[in-house]
């Protein structure tokens, strides 16, 4: 077991938690909404699972990757931005295009930072697993453009 590799993916996984806090508030507070939030929220909810199922992997020695060479900066600042947007939110709601808008802006920053390739690794599982929380962040940010479109219309 490695402290320090079950350190960095309980980030990641923490950080797909604030997004779920986030979309959770945003489906109170935009009932219209609602269903829209929650599917994202949702979808939040199975990428820190996928993440926390790496942990087990590290404990029972299937997987291993240098956490050295894992940018943890890059972590810390999506961490830190999302609990910021949280504590926004929860202070005041804002209209609803705003809220897509911010909510694009997270997602979108998460793909542009390169935040899923913060790991240059041979450990497959962590690699695939990585992969297919860009692809979903992608999905993401073409579901709330449609979105903001049709609030637009």
């Amino acid at each position: 077991m490695d402290s320090g590799q079950i350190q960095i993916i309980e980030l990641l996984a923490q950080n797909e938690e604030v997004l779920v806090d986030l979309y959770k508030l945003y489906s109170q507070q935009y009932p219209e909404y609602k269903d829209f939030w929650e599917s994202i929220s949702n979808d939040e909810v199975q990428h820190a699972q996928w993440l926390r199922d790496l942990i087990g992997q590290i404990n029972s020695g299937v997987l291993s990757f240098n956490p050295n060479r894992f940018n943890q900066q890059t972590v810390f600042e999506s961490l830190h931005h999302g609990r910021q947007s949280l504590e926004q939110a929860r202070q005041a709601a804002m209209p609803a295009k705003e809220a897509l808008v911010l909510s694009l802006k997270i997602e979108k920053s998460l793909i542009e930072s390169k935040f899923f390739e913060v790991a240059q690794t041979d450990a497959l599982a962590l690699k695939e697993t990585l992969a297919r929380l860009a692809l979903s962040t992608e999905l993401h940010i073409v579901k709330i453009e449609e979105a903001l479109l049709k609030l637009n219309d």
